[in-house]
This record gives structure tokens, sequence and C-alpha cells, in this order.
């Protein structure tokens, strides 16, 4: 067998042929980077879970779609508790020992701006979105 000379082999790379092979490989490798590593959000978009009490912020928890499910118990200032669940779906308050459960019955909420609201205990938990500035816009 005859070992190619390092001219020949340039001659190769130099064709047509051989550019466009490295074209493809370089495209290739590119797309499977941006499969493999997705782009991260910029600072400020990400969506936050904030938990308030008394107007005081609690906990500022980052929110993803592919968030693990998880429990969080809040202890009220003057006695009592509130469970708050968080998973990819959403969040809830599942158990709360405050006298009208409206912060249970409230249920799922998915989407930013919408306040689950314990008044016994006062307690407010809501999801953030990325801060526009903008609540709506009308024409």
């Amino acid at each position: 067998m005859i070992k190619p000379s390092t001219q020949q082999i340039m001659k190769q790379i130099k064709s047509p042929a051989g550019i466009l092979t490295a074209l493809l490989l370089l495209l290739l490798a590119g797309s499977l980077l941006a499969i493999l590593l997705p782009p991260k959000a910029p600072e400020g978009t990400e969506r936050r879970i904030v938990v308030l009490q008394d107007g005081v912020k609690l906990y500022d928890i980052p929110y993803t779609e592919s968030m693990h499910a998880q429990s969080l118990r809040i202890e009220a200032p003057g006695g009592g508790y509130n469970v708050l669940r968080i998973d990819s779906g959403g969040i809830r308050i599942t158990e709360a020992d405050c006298p009208d459960q409206v912060c249970v019955h409230a249920g799922l909420v998915r989407s930013e701006g919408l306040p689950i609201i314990c008044l016994p205990h006062r307690l407010t938990v809501l999801i953030q979105g990325p801060e526009d500035g903008l609540d709506a816009v009308t024409y």
C-alpha cells in the first residue's frame, strides 16, 4: 500500500469535493452542538416563584418547565402553616390550617401574575415572568 504524500492530500482537500465535505462536517458539528447545548436564557428572562409573607419576600425560586416536584412548608408568624407544592405543571397550596381554605381551593396556577393568597397567614405566592414593564398592550 502506498501512502499518499502531503501534497496529494492538500490537493484533495482543496478540490471542490474536499471543500464541500469539510463544510458539511462543520455544519454537522454545529448542528450537534446546537442540539446538545441549548441556549441559556438571558438574565432577567427566566420565570421565578416568589413567596411573600406580610409583604416580605421569603423565597425567590427559579422556575423551569422541567422542574422536579418539591414541597415547601411555610410557617406563619402567629402560628399556622401552608404547604406549597411546586412542579413542572405549576404551583399550588396543597395543605393549610387556616379556617377558610381559600388558598387550597385556588388550585393549580400555571401563569404569571395570578397569585395564590392566604389572608389568615398573610401569604402571597405567585409566578413572575420576565420584567419588561408591560402587562398588556391595546390599540
